[in-house]
């Protein structure tokens, strides 16, 4: 039973090692936390800049579509003003003809 005996100076070195490699450990964990709230804060801070970039596009969208509705409107104004001219030239002179026809048949 003498022989069977375990060398503890080993077992100790081990143990310190293991230690070691524990503190190592959660340093480095330490530090993938902090880095992973700083990637948070960042990501937060991108997804505001965005949302406030889509909000800004919309609102710029919806100024154009005004303003076209607005160039439209006048545009279709104006036509429906120059059909109307027309239309009244046109009765204007029919009514002519008719007269200088109905005098040519009348004379």
């Amino acid at each position: 039973m003498a022989d069977d005996q375990v060398d503890l100076g080993f077992l100790d070195e081990q143990i310190k090692r293991v230690q070691g490699d524990v503190r190592v450990l959660k340093t480095d964990v330490a530090q993938l936390r902090a880095d992973h709230s700083r990637l948070e804060d960042k990501v937060e801070g991108l997804e505001g800049k965005i949302d406030n970039g889509f909000r800004a596009m919309e609102a710029r969208f919806e100024q154009v579509l005004r303003t076209m509705d607005t160039r439209f409107e006048k545009v279709f104004q104006a036509m429906d003003a120059r059909f109307e001219q027309v239309f009244r030239t046109i009765g204007t002179n029919t009514q002519l003809i008719l007269e200088a026809n109905r005098g040519k048949l009348g004379s």
